[in-house]
């Protein structure tokens, strides 16, 4: 029985690209790999949620990946049964916690069926004191009306 779904209805969505070349020798896209199309899907979420085409930072802050987790459920394949997925897999992104220096994102890669679900932990640093600071309140905002 495949995976159900755990992206709420809200969530980025976006199509990835695969190449040949992200093929292990088992004919399934390699971790690594996966870890990649997590992160592109990530940073696109970032771009359409602040209508930014770089990373969004507010001034005098920076956000760093302090943990990622992954669950993989079932393979991804350069080549999937399913035609409407041949060289693609679908990514969602959604924000699950907003804390006081850091969020966590939601990621979910599908082939049609989820095959891969992440949570990354991001952190907000001060780019004075490369400390953890507070989420300022442009970015809290966003990410509160993103949060499902």
């Amino acid at each position: 029985m495949p995976a159900e779904s755990r992206a709420p209805s809200n969530a980025f969505h976006t199509r990835l690209q695969l190449r040949w070349a992200d093929q292990d020798l088992n004919h399934h896209v390699n971790n690594a790999t996966l870890l990649t199309l997590i992160e592109e899907a990530r940073v696109l979420a970032n771009q359409s949620w602040t209508g930014d085409s770089t990373d969004g930072n507010v001034a005098g802050t920076y956000r760093l990946v302090r943990a990622t987790t992954i669950d993989y459920v079932a393979p991804v394949h350069y080549l999937p049964e399913d035609p409407d997925y041949r060289h693609a897999v679908d990514a969602r992104v959604w924000v699950t916690k907003v804390g006081n220096t850091s969020f966590t994102l939601g990621h979910e890669l599908s082939q049609p069926h989820p095959c891969v679900y992440a949570e990354a932990v991001l952190v907000v640093l001060s780019a004075e004191t490369n400390r953890p600071t507070p989420i300022p309140e442009p970015l809290r905002d966003l990410l509160l009306a993103q949060t499902s």
